[in-house]
C-alpha cells in the first residue's frame, strides 16, 4: 500500500539550494492583545495614523492590499492639507501592464511574465549584446540583463539588491548567488561607475551578508538573539 509505504528520500542539507521564511507586520491594538494569544489570530488589516506633527504612518497591511493603504495614506493627506481629491488608483494600470507583449521564445515568456510589456526594453538589450540572454546565476532563471535593468531603471546599487530584491536569486540559490557575485559586480560595475575597489568591497558585503545568513541557520532562535542583543 503506497499509503502505508516508508518514503525516504535520501534528502540532506546539502540538498537544499534555497530556504526563506517571512514575517507578517501584524498591528496589535488594546482590544486584540486582550483576544489573541497567537499572530496568527491577529488581523492582516492596515492602520493608518497622524502624529501631532502631521507624520502619516501606515502599519500593517499585506502586499496584495497596498493600493488601498496608498489611497488611505494620501487620502489622510488630502484632509489634513484640505484638499479635495478624488482617488485616481483605480484607473492606474499598473506597470507593463499597457503596449505590445511578446512571448514566443522562452526568454520572452520569461521576460513578459517578470516585466509586462515593459519587457521590449529587455529584449532589445539582448538584441544590442546577445551574451545578456545568458542566466545571470548559472542554475537560476534570471538573466543578465535583468541586473543592468535592475540598476538603469529599478534604482539598483549594489549587489545585494540585484540578487535579493530585483531578482529572487538569492533566494533560489544562495550558494550559487555567492559563486556568481564577482561576475554579477563586473557586469554592472560601468553602469554604477564603480572603481575596482568598489566593485570588490560590493561583493565583500554580499558574500559577508550571505555568510552570516548561513551562520544564522546553525544557531537556535534564543542562541541568536543573544549573540546579537545589545547591552
Amino acid at each position: 500500500n503506497a499509503l502505508n509505504a516508508t518514503v525516504n528520500t535520501n534528502v540532506t542539507r546539502e540538498d537544499v539550494s534555497g530556504v526563506w521564511s517571512g514575517l507578517r507586520p501584524l498591528v496589535k491594538t488594546t482590544e486584540t492583545s486582550a483576544k489573541a494569544g497567537r499572530t496568527a489570530d491577529l488581523s492582516r488589516r492596515h492602520r493608518v495614523t497622524v502624529s501631532e506633527h502631521g507624520i502619516i504612518t501606515v502599519t500593517g497591511g499585506k502586499l496584495t492590499t497596498y493600493r488601498e493603504m496608498a489611497q488611505d495614506a494620501v487620502d489622510e493627506a488630502c484632509e489634513i492639507l484640505n484638499v479635495k481629491r478624488r482617488c485616481k488608483t483605480k484607473m492606474l494600470t499598473l506597470r507593463g501592464a499597457s503596449g505590445k507583449r511578446v512571448r514566443s521564445t522562452t526568454i520572452e515568456r520569461h521576460l513578459d511574465s517578470r516585466y509586462g510589456s515593459d519587457a521590449t526594453f529587455l529584449l532589445n538589450m539582448i538584441k544590442d549584446d546577445p551574451s545578456l540572454a545568458e542566466e545571470l546565476v548559472p542554475g537560476v532563471h534570471y538573466l543578465k540583463c535583468e541586473a543592468l535593468y535592475a540598476v538603469r531603471f529599478e534604482m539598483a546599487t549594489s549587489i545585494d539588491d540585484i540578487l535579493t530584491r530585483r531578482t529572487r536569486a538569492r533566494l533560489m540559490n544562495r550558494k550559487a548567488c555567492v559563486s556568481a557575485a564577482t561576475s554579477v559586480a563586473q557586469l554592472v560595475s560601468k553602469d554604477l561607475n564603480w572603481t575596482s575597489e568598489q566593485c570588490s568591497a560590493s561583493v565583500a558585503i554580499f558574500i559577508d551578508e550571505c555568510a552570516r545568513e548561513d551562520a544564522a541557520a546553525l544557531v537556535t532562535e534564543a542562541e541568536f538573539i543573544a549573540a546579537n542583543s545589545h547591552s
